[in-house]
C-alpha cells in the first residue's frame, strides 16, 4: 500500500493522509544537515573526493534550497537521504556548468466542474500563487548559480484531451493566460512553456490527434484490452484504478453521461476514462524518456512520487497554505481564498470553501479583467452597527497581485468603511499592497478619521510635531514639494525622520520607524483641471522580476539618501529648522545617545489639523539628515524581497522644482559600488516604470486609499486643480519604538482625550 499510494499519479485526500500516516512510522536516518555532513547520503564518498569544495557548496546550498522551498514533505515524511539522486542531478549539471532545467508537466487546464472545484475556465491567483512560489526559487538559486535556472512547463492538455471533459478552445483561453500571466510577472526568461506541439515528433500533427498519436506511438500495446487482466494480478494497480476512478467521478461530475450517479452507464464511462488517462500517462512517461528536444533537465512533479524514484514532488502552495491537513494540491483543481480573519491563504474545493462562512463574516468573489480571481472571507466589526453581506461590496484588483478597489455596491451611502474588521483590512493591505475603499460614508473631519484608523497599530499614529494628520494640498508657504503643485518622486514614507523624531539608524531598525501602512484619503478633488493621480510601484513585483545576474549585484549595494531645498529663501527657512529641529533632539545620525523628548513650545497646542505655522520644518528630510537603506531588502512583514529605493530628484530633469532627492551607492560591506548613481538610477527606473508593477490612481472624494508602506512605492503627477488628501500614518508594530514616538504621542493623545 505505501508503494502504491507513493507512485499513484493521481490520490485524493484520504489515500495521500494514509501515506502519511504509515510513512511516518518507517522513515529512517536524520538529515544530513543535521549531522553537518554527507555521511547520510547515499553517495559514494570516493566519488564526491573528485570534485572541487567550491562546486560542493554550491551543489549543498541549490540541494537545500530545493528542498525548503520545494519537496513535498520534506522533514515530514522524508530525511535529505531520500532525496540522494535529487543531488546527484544536481551535481551533474552543475560540474557541467548546465543550465539548471525543471521539467514540470502539468498546468492542462482548469477542471470541468466549476460547480464545486474551481472558480471558473480561465488562470486566476491559484496560478499566480503556483508560479511564483517556482519563480521565488528560481531568483533564490540565480543569485548563487551564475549558468542559469529555467522552469519548463509541459502543458499535458493534450496528453488526456479525450478524457477530461475540457473543450480545445477553452484550453487554448487557459494556456494563453498562463503565458500572458508570466509576463505580467516578469518570468519570460525563468519560464518556458511548451506543449506536445512543441516537439518535433508532433509538430505536424493537428491538435485533435495529439493524444491519439501520443498513444500510438509510445503507449502500452493493449493496454485497454487487457486491463481487466492486469488488475486481477497487480493489486497496486487495482487501488491506483481505484483511486482514480473516485477522483475522476467528481471532476467530470457535470459531465456524466447519466443523471443518476450510480448507474452502469456512468460506472462503463468512468472506467472508459480511468484506464485511458492510465494508458496515456504511461505513454506520455515513455515519451519523454526516448525525445530529445528536452535533455538534461530535473524531473518535478505535482503527484507525491517517493523521492528515490527520481521524479521530485513540488508544493506549489507550500509557502502560503493553512489548511488544517497539509496535501499536495494544484491550482487547476483548487481554488485559493484568503481568510482575512487568520491571515492564511487557503486552498482547496470551491464549494468547501465557500461553506466555511459564519455569522460574522461572508465570502466574496474578487474579480481581475472581468474573471473570478479568488475568494476573500470578510470579517465583520460587530461594534460597528451595520450589516454587511457579499452582495453589498464589489472587489476587484489592478494588477494581477496588487492593488484592490472595494466598492460599496449596497443602497446604503451611510455606510462606515469600519463595517470591515480591522483584521481584514490589515491581511488585504499585507497581501495586495494598495487597498481603495469607495462609496462608504465620508469622514466628517480629520478628529473622524484619526478616531476610527490609529487605533490599527498598537501604537497608534505617527506624530508629527504638527499632528498625526498630514494635509497634502496646495500651500505655497511650506516649504518642500509635498505641497505644491508639481510632481512627487517616487519614494516610500519615512524614508527620511525629521531630526526632532529622534531616530538613528545605529538603534532603530528599519521596522522601528517605517509605518508598515498609512491612509489616504480623499477630501477634496474638484473636477475642474488636471487631477494629478497618485502613482503606486508594486515594489515586491519588481523585486522578483529581477533577474539573477543582475540580482547578484543590487543585492549587493546599499544607498545613502539626502534631500534638500534647492530654493535660498526655502534654504535659509531649511536651515533655521534644521538647528531649532538639532537644539531638540540632540540626536544626529550617528549619534548613539537617546534623545530626551519635548515637544517644542510654539507646538505645545498639538493640532489636530496640519496648519501652516505648524509644518514649517521640512517634510521630507533635510539637508545633512541622511539615511542609509539597501536597495533590496526582505519585507519584515511579508519576508519576501521588496525594491526600496527613492527616485533620484534633479533640478536638471525637473527646474521647476524646489527640492532635491539624492543618494551616493556603497556596497553592503562599506567598500565603494563601482555601479555609478546615473547608471544604476536608469536601470532601477526601466524596472519601476514598467506597466506590469506601475499603476496610477486618481481618487474620488470619498475615497479611502490603504497603501502598505513595505511592499509599494508611490509618488504623484503634477495637478492644477483644488486638490486635498489627508495622510495618517501608523506607527509599526515593534518593540523597540523611538522616544519621540512614544512620548509625545502619549502628550497629544492624553491632550485629546483619546484612547490609545
Amino acid at each position: 500500500l505505501q508503494h502504491y499510494f507513493i507512485q499513484s499519479n493521481l490520490s485524493d485526500d484520504n489515500s495521500q493522509s494514509f501515506m502519511a500516516s504509515t510513512l511516518t512510522q518507517s522513515v529512517p536516518g536524520t538529515d544530513i544537515r543535521d549531522s553537518g555532513d554527507f555521511k547520510q547520503l547515499n553517495i559514494n564518498r570516493n566519488i564526491l573526493k573528485k570534485y572541487d569544495e567550491k562546486i560542493i557548496s554550491t551543489v549543498k546550498q541549490i540541494f537545500y534550497i530545493i528542498l525548503d522551498d520545494w519537496m513535498y514533505n520534506y522533514k515530514k515524511l522524508y530525511t535529505a537521504n531520500h532525496f540522494s539522486s535529487l543531488f546527484e542531478r544536481i551535481l551533474d549539471l552543475v560540474t557541467r556548468k548546465k543550465v539548471l532545467d525543471f521539467l514540470l508537466p502539468g498546468f492542462p487546464a482548469k477542471s470541468s466542474n466549476d460547480v464545486r472545484k474551481v472558480l471558473g475556465t480561465t488562470v486566476d491567483f491559484g496560478e499566480f500563487i503556483a508560479l511564483r512560489t517556482l519563480m521565488r526559487t528560481a531568483r533564490k538559486l540565480e543569485k548563487i548559480y551564475k549558468h542559469g535556472v529555467l522552469i519548463t512547463i509541459l502543458s499535458d492538455y493534450h496528453t488526456f484531451d479525450q478524457y477530461v471533459g475540457v473543450e480545445e478552445e477553452v484550453y487554448q483561453e487557459y494556456h494563453t493566460g498562463l503565458k500572458n500571466m508570466i509576463a505580467g510577472m516578469g518570468g519570460e526568461t525563468t519560464f518556458r512553456v511548451v506543449s506536445l506541439s512543441s516537439f518535433p515528433e508532433f509538430r505536424n500533427t493537428p491538435t485533435c490527434s495529439l493524444s491519439r498519436k501520443l498513444y500510438s506511438d509510445y503507449g502500452p500495446e493493449g493496454f485497454a484490452g487487457s486491463f481487466d487482466e492486469l488488475i486481477k494480478e497487480d493489486g497496486a494497480m487495482l487501488e491506483r484504478y481505484k483511486q482514480m476512478k473516485k477522483f475522476m467521478t467528481t471532476d467530470l461530475a457535470t459531465r456524466l453521461p447519466s443523471s443518476s450517479p450510480n448507474s452502469k452507464t456512468n460506472k462503463r464511462f468512468l472506467k472508459n476514462v480511468v484506464v485511458g488517462m492510465m494508458a496515456q500517462g504511461a505513454a506520455l512517461d515513455s515519451f519523454l524518456k526516448q525525445q530529445q528536444m528536452l535533455v538534461d533537465y530535473i524531473r518535478i512533479s505535482i503527484h507525491a512520487h517517493h523521492p528515490s524514484k527520481g521524479k521530485f514532488a513540488v508544493d506549489l502552495f507550500g509557502s502560503c497554505l493553512g489548511t488544517e491537513e497539509h496535501i499536495l494540491r494544484t491550482p487547476w483543481h483548487h481554488t485559493v481564498m484568503l481568510d482575512t480573519g487568520g491571515d492564511v491563504f487557503v486552498v482547496g474545493w470551491k464549494q468547501d470553501l465557500l461553506n466555511r462562512e459564519d455569522d460574522s463574516s461572508f465570502i466574496t468573489t474578487v474579480y481581475f479583467e472581468g474573471n473570478p480571481w479568488l475568494l476573500v472571507r470578510v470579517v465583520l466589526d460587530a461594534k460597528s452597527g451595520f450589516e454587511l453581506n457579499d452582495e453589498d461590496l464589489s472587489i476587484d484588483l489592478i494588477k494581477q497581485g496588487c492593488g484592490m478597489i472595494i466598492k460599496n455596491t449596497s443602497e446604503n451611502p451611510d455606510l462606515p468603511s469600519s463595517v470591515i474588521h480591522q483584521a481584514t483590512m490589515t491581511s488585504l493591505i499585507k497581501h495586495f499592497g494598495l487597498v481603495v475603499l469607495k462609496g462608504f460614508r465620508p469622514f466628517t473631519s480629520e478628529e473622524d478619521l484619526f478616531t476610527q484608523y490609529h487605533a490599527h497599530s498598537p501604537h497608534g499614529a505617527i506624530p508629527w510635531e504638527h499632528g498625526p494628520v498630514h494635509k497634502v494640498r496646495f500651500d505655497n508657504s511650506e516649504p518642500g514639494i509635498v505641497n505644491r503643485r508639481g510632481p512627487l518622486p517616487l519614494h516610500w514614507d519615512l524614508a527620511f525622520p525629521p531630526r526632532y523624531m529622534g531616530v538613528n539608524q545605529s538603534q532603530h531598525r528599519y521596522e522601528d520607524f517605517t509605518p508598515r501602512e498609512f491612509l489616504l484619503y480623499c477630501h477634496r478633488n474638484s473636477q475642474e483641471g488636471r487631477k494629478g493621480p497618485t502613482t503606486f510601484v508594486d515594489a515586491a513585483g519588481v523585486a522578483l522580476s529581477i533577474p539573477g545576474n543582475l540580482a547578484r549585484k543590487w543585492e549587493k549595494i546599499e544607498l545613502t539618501y539626502e534631500t534638500k531645498l534647492i530654493d535660498r529663501k526655502r534654504s535659509a527657512a531649511e536651515d533655521r529648522s534644521r538647528t531649532g529641529a538639532e537644539d531638540r533632539s540632540r540626536v544626529g545620525v550617528d549619534d548613539k545617545s537617546r534623545v530626551s523628548v519635548e515637544a517644542p513650545s510654539k507646538h505645545t497646542n498639538m493640532n489636530m489639523n496640519a496648519s501652516a505655522e505648524s509644518q514649517k520644518s521640512l517634510y521630507m528630510g533635510g539637508r545633512g539628515n541622511t539615511f542609509s537603506y539597501p536597495l533590496v531588502m526582505d519585507c519584515p512583514w511579508t519576508h519576501q524581497p521588496v525594491l526600496r529605493w527613492q527616485q533620484s530628484w534633479t533640478r536638471s530633469e525637473n527646474p521647476n522644482s524646489v527640492q532635491e532627492v539624492s543618494y551616493k551607492i556603497r556596497k553592503s560591506s562599506g567598500k565603494s559600488s563601482s555601479v555609478s548613481e546615473s547608471d544604476l538610477e536608469a536601470e532601477v527606473r526601466k524596472m519601476a516604470f514598467n506597466d506590469r508593477f506601475y499603476l496610477k490612481y486618481v481618487a474620488e472624494e470619498g475615497d479611502q486609499v490603504y497603501v502598505n508602506n513595505y511592499t509599494t512605492l508611490h509618488g504623484r503627477e503634477a495637478f492644477t486643480n483644488e486638490r486635498e488628501l489627508w495622510r495618517v500614518q501608523l506607527v509599526p508594530p515593534t518593540t523597540n519604538v523611538p522616544e519621540y514616538f512614544s512620548e509625545f504621542g502619549k502628550k497629544f493623545y492624553s491632550k485629546h482625550k483619546i484612547r490609545q
